[in-house]
């Protein structure tokens, strides 16, 4: 779904097995690797208690925001891809913030 339907409708698929709401996205499609990296964090924090997600494209930046009920989350090698796309990884009690660069060095 993710490949052919973008971030939107994989999230909101996500969103019919777990309890997670889904808010406004981009519409417009990402780098696969940043569509990729963004679905796979989603679906792990929701696994780990994830309710809300939302995101947006600003000035060349993608961000999604995560409102979590879990107080800590295993992310495994989740931090390590995001760093490879050149992105940051805030966690914090009760909320994820993913920032990615449309356009990376790398």
């Amino acid at each position: 779904m993710l490949k052919d339907e973008g971030l939107p409708a994989a999230f909101r698929a996500l969103g019919e097995t777990d309890d997670l709401t889904v808010g406004e996205l981009p519409v417009r499609r990402l780098p696969d690797v940043l569509e990729t990296t963004a679905y796979l964090l989603v679906a792990e924090v929701t696994r780990q208690g994830a309710r809300f997600v939302t995101g947006a494209v600003v000035n060349d930046w993608f961000s999604l925001d995560l409102r979590v009920q879990a107080e800590r989350l295993e992310l495994g090698e989740l931090p390590d891809r995001v760093r490879a796309v050149d992105g940051t990884l805030e966690v914090r009690p009760g909320h994820v913030v993913l920032r990615v660069p449309l356009r990376s060095d790398r």
